[in-house]
């Protein structure tokens, strides 16, 4: 991973954190399903 995090108007906040480190952030559910389907290696169709 890499690139610079950027704060935009749906994140008044952005940092890279290690995986073990997640448990400690208010993460919407949606978003926390994608970061394990992330970590899972399986992604779901978009199409």
């Amino acid at each position: 991973m890499g690139g610079e995090p950027t704060i935009n108007d749906e994140a008044d906040g952005v940092r890279f954190v290690q995986p073990a480190e997640l448990g400690q952030y208010d993460i919407h559910p949606s978003m926390r399903q994608q970061i394990g389907d992330y970590f899972a290696g399986t992604y779901p169709y978009l199409g």
